[in-house]
């Protein structure tokens, strides 16, 4: 038996967006070109814009398609702060698509400001407010945090920015559809396809009307001119099935709490983070006395998939950040593992890995 519990890493295609992506394949002109078929593709594009703007509640003009939800946080934050040496504020667990974008502008002359969570995983407000001086341009806060899963409150720091005339941006490539998310929320959004049971190299940047941003590359008016490039139409096509899907939250979350109560019943488990402030799909958990490389090795060759936090550093073996933002020492850092559910979830699968971890846990801590 399997059990895929990485989906924060990314999740199964859905059949309605492989059928738009397969759609969009057999329409192959560009969607640039002005004859029948070129027309065909853009009348394909835009309806797949329309779908994703009606998602968020917003304007199909103020979506931008991209490659990946690292490309958005790139063109939100560098779109922004290349236009002013100024100041930038975030949090010290971002996803390191936003971390080292701002690193990279820490090391060019802005100045940057981050944010610890406190030990539940969540970023105070007031700290926020507090950081906000005459020269801050930017403030970016993740919605969820990609290894933990806790729920930033983004509705109370985009007011604190609004009010200070300070621009807005959500890393929401984790929260989208699972949690309540729409463009009252941020000025500027960042969503992955393959997140949400879409297709990988797909990407979107929802950009408030009026916010103006600088062009991180040149050679094309394609998607306003802010993403030059003949775009990923059938991608693009499954994003736009994929944002009209429904999430069975409560079913997932229901799956992810017999989970955790199936799990802590291990000595010396430990749940990561409030479970009270969490997207429903996520649970991360430190076993004390155990390396989680050695854990998630064991558990791959029974067919049980989870990770030990980001998917784009994995493989570097090294203590997660989110994780020793939130006060875990190296040595609990370096024996959790991140478990992630989805709408596909079975209640079989829960206990096949919930059987099989007990297992591997009680025979590697008798090593």
């Amino acid at each position: 038996m399997e059990a895929y519990l990485d989906n924060a890493a990314t999740t199964k295609p859905d059949n309605k967006a492989i059928k738009a992506a397969e759609r969009a394949m057999m329409e192959y002109g560009n969607p640039s070109s002005l004859h029948e078929r070129g027309l065909n593709a853009a009348d394909m594009l835009e309806d797949a814009r329309k779908k994703v703007a009606n998602s968020l509640g917003s304007n199909s003009e103020e979506i931008i398609f991209t490659s990946s939800g690292t490309e958005s946080d790139n063109l939100a934050i560098l779109g922004i702060a290349l236009k002013s040496k100024k100041h930038i504020i975030t949090t010290a667990f971002e996803h390191h698509a936003v971390l080292d974008t701002c690193s990279w502008l820490g090391n060019n002359g802005y100045k940057v400001t981050y944010i610890n969570p406190n030990k539940e995983g969540i970023i105070n407000p007031d700290d926020i407010k507090k950081s906000i001086t005459k020269d801050t341009i930017f403030v970016s806060v993740m919605h969820v945090n990609n290894e933990i899963g806790t729920i930033q409150p983004i509705k109370e720091i985009y007011e604190i920015c609004r009010n200070k005339e300070v621009i807005f941006h959500t890393d929401a490539v984790q929260s989208y559809k699972k949690e309540k998310l729409n463009s009252s929320m941020a000025d500027l959004i960042s969503i992955s396809a393959h997140k949400v049971h879409g297709l990988k190299g797909t990407g979107a940047l929802y950009i408030k009307e009026g916010i103006k941003l600088q062009p991180l590359m040149h050679g094309g008016m394609q998607e306003q001119g802010l993403r030059p490039g003949t775009e990923n139409l059938p991608g693009i096509a499954a994003l736009g099935e994929a944002s009209r899907l429904e999430m069975p939250v409560e079913n997932i979350r229901k799956l992810r709490d017999a989970l955790a109560k199936n799990l802590l019943v291990i000595k010396g488990s430990k749940i990561n983070g409030s479970m009270e402030k969490r997207i429903c799909s996520n649970l991360n958990m430190s076993f004390s006395g155990i390396g989680a490389e050695n854990l998630m090795m064991h558990l791959s060759s029974m067919g049980i998939s989870v990770s030990m936090g980001s998917a784009c550093v994995a493989k570097a073996i090294k203590p997660s950040h989110a994780l020793k933002s939130i006060g875990l020492t190296e040595k609990e850092a370096n024996g959790s593992i991140r478990m992630a559910l989805s709408k596909y979830t079975t209640k079989d699968e829960i206990d096949y890995a919930s059987d099989k971890i007990k297992l591997v846990v009680e025979s590697l801590r008798k090593v």
